[in-house]
């Protein structure tokens, strides 16, 4: 996309990189991605600003040929069309833009966000566990973040997510180096 970004209603850089939040609630991603940190399935540098997405890896198992099979991702069923052969399980990738979002923070080599439904969703590094799913891999696309939910902020700094919930409770976890997650 090599137009000029509009309708910004927030921005956040990290190293070598911004993210901006446009008022209809997409996330536009560019400069250095080298852990995946623009959310877009990889590592390549972007120098426009770019829709960031979510790549789901689904599978589909159907009774019926050439009818509809469900995937369920994140707790959410998602009815998708295929062409499978009655029982045969097929492996389909789904790419959508990231919406709905109304927060985002960078760190050094991650975005995070926040939706309007209150879930955390983050792209990059994830050498600290920081999306909670006992994985210490970077996620080249946007993932949600395991188990947090009714969040109305979250911040990110070098591996550290700090979130608050709808009830004032504040959560945090990642590196915690120096003490900066207030626990031990």
């Amino acid at each position: 996309e090599n137009e000029y970004l509009t309708n910004v209603k927030q921005i956040t850089v990290g190293d070598n990189f911004a993210a901006a939040l446009t008022h209809d609630r997409y996330v536009y991603a560019w400069g250095r991605n080298t852990t995946g940190q623009l959310g877009q399935g990889n590592t390549e540098n972007l120098v426009y600003a770019t829709k960031m997405k979510a790549i789901i890896e689904t599978t589909v198992e159907d009774d019926t040929a050439g009818g509809e099979g469900e995937t369920v991702e994140g707790g959410e069923t998602e009815t998708v069309e295929d062409e499978t052969v009655e029982g045969e399980v097929t492996t389909q990738i789904i790419e959508q833009p990231v919406s709905n979002i109304v927060q985002i923070t960078a760190g050094n080599s991650s975005i995070f966000m926040l939706d309007a439904e209150g879930n955390v969703f983050g792209s990059g590094s994830g050498m600290y566990n920081e999306y909670l799913d006992e994985d210490t891999t970077q996620h080249n696309s946007v993932s949600r973040v395991v188990d947090v939910m009714n969040c109305i902020k979250v911040d990110v700094s070098n591996g550290s997510i700090f979130v608050m919930q709808t009830n004032g409770d504040t959560w945090s976890w990642g590196y915690n180096g120096y003490g900066q997650l207030g626990n031990s």
